[in-house]
């Protein structure tokens, strides 16, 4: 489907809606410019109606799904720039991308630092301490900072899997215990593979730990403990920048954190994979 503007389809499709998803469609007409900022969960509260609603209202005019309904909608109201940087402009030089991009990162570290909540990152420090085996997941860029946190953890002497596989994901979280620990990172919260898996290792028994920026999204309602990062990046754009550097750096201080907790053994472990690796170096 091309980029398109939502409220065409939706004016199109309106005389077959039921009563409900015509409350919804009003509110998409009325907010389009708000609706690409807002993630499947505010959406659902403002417009009064569930989360499956909308979903279906989305599959009902031709989308895959409500972020697919974003990015295409986003991708008819909003500068093209804006779909590789909020900050760009046409006329930038070089030097000014660099600048925007740095700035962009700098802030959203910042910014995170200031809305982490301190008893949340203890809990997830805690359980990531006692845990005998860490679940890390996450789709596309998420999966990358999966993939960086099981480099990091696994030289603490902790048995720790980076999933970004959908299908493992679903069969791992499955055959979770409760002393495990599933960690999933979704900076939309709505990444459905992650929401589910951590959906079903919660059942299991294991503990479930969430990093998504928003705080009222289908990740938080399966995870136990929420850790919150902020980035001025658009939610509709699906690559993650300043998100994803925040995203590492909230990961960073985890680590940090189940080290000095781990102490004489944390240390032992490190040392034991350092000199593993002596052999891989000139």
């Amino acid at each position: 489907m091309d980029n398109i503007q939502s409220s065409g389809l939706i004016m199109k499709e309106y005389p077959n809606l039921r009563p409900i998803a015509r409350k919804l469609a009003d509110y998409i007409i009325e907010n389009e410019n708000d609706v690409i900022h807002l993630s499947i969960t505010e959406l659902a509260e403002r417009a009064g109606v569930s989360e499956t609603t909308v979903i279906r209202f989305c599959r009902r005019l031709g989308f895959e799904g409500y972020q697919d309904f974003k990015i295409r909608t986003a991708q008819g109201i909003v500068p093209q720039l804006s779909n590789i940087h909020e900050d760009l402009a046409e006329t930038d030089t070089s030097r000014a991308v660099m600048k925007k991009v740095f700035e962009a990162n700098m802030n959203a570290i910042q910014a995170t630092l200031g809305i982490v909540d301190t008893e949340a990152f203890e809990k997830a420090a805690q359980a990531l301490y006692k845990a005998s085996r860490i679940v890390f997941c996450g789709e596309g860029g998420s999966g990358i900072v999966a993939l960086d946190a099981e480099h990091k953890f696994i030289r603490l002497g902790i048995p720790t899997y980076a999933n970004i596989d959908p299908y493992m994901r679903l069969a791992n979280a499955t055959l979770m215990k409760p002393n495990e620990v599933l960690l999933g990172i979704s900076h939309s919260g709505s990444t459905k593979s992650t929401v589910e898996a951590l959906g079903l290792a919660q059942k299991q028994g294991a503990t479930t730990i969430c990093i998504t920026q928003y705080q009222r999204s289908p990740i938080t309602k399966v995870s136990d403990i929420v850790l919150n990062v902020f980035s001025k990046e658009v939610e509709y754009r699906s690559e993650a920048m300043g998100s994803r550097i925040a995203q590492l750096c909230l990961l960073d201080s985890l680590y940090v954190e189940v080290a000095k907790r781990l102490k004489e053994k944390s240390f032992d472990s490190i040392k034991k994979v350092r000199e593993a690796q002596v052999s891989l170096r000139y």
